[in-house]
């Protein structure tokens, strides 16, 4: 199917809830875990909030990254003439493990996150495709049942 406006613009703003929402939530009960902290409302507004968090590139570190997939995902439709659904899950697949790990390993950075607590020093690594994958198979999951209620796959 052909690029339409309106369910590119939902497929993407899908895919930016869902996936940092996902993120969020494994990121913040990673963190309050390691810190011994209980179930809260400020838990819950962490969580809800990471989405504009992830938009903004708290996540990312880099502002507006799912901006790049996005246009890979046009590239995708247009040139190679892919469905909605291939073309959304090849470019999030390639700029959210291919590119950053590369981008990781060539400024020579740790591909995991470190959650640390200032009192003991207590630190534990976790490997960033712990947060990843499950954050994308939750947007394609969401992506999939969007296009497929609308017919646009």
């Amino acid at each position: 199917m052909k690029l339409n406006f309106n369910i590119t613009l939902n497929v993407w703003i899908i895919h930016i809830i869902s996936y940092y929402l996902m993120f969020g939530l494994i990121f913040q009960v990673l963190s309050y875990y390691n810190w011994g902290w209980s179930f809260n409302m400020e838990l819950v507004g962490k969580i809800l909030l990471s989405p504009i968090g992830g938009a903004f590139g708290l996540y990312d570190g880099f502002p507006a990254y799912f901006i790049f997939p996005l246009l890979t995902f046009i590239f995708f439709n247009k040139i190679f003439h892919q469905n909605l659904y291939k073309s959304y899950l090849y470019s999030v697949l390639i700029f959210y493990i291919v590119v950053k790990y590369l981008v990781f390993k060539l400024y020579s950075y740790p591909f995991y996150t470190d959650f640390h607590r200032r009192d003991d020093k207590l630190a534990f690594n976790v490997n960033m495709l712990l947060l990843i994958v499950p954050s994308i198979l939750t947007s394609a999951f969401f992506v999939k049942f969007y296009l497929k209620r609308n017919k646009a796959s």
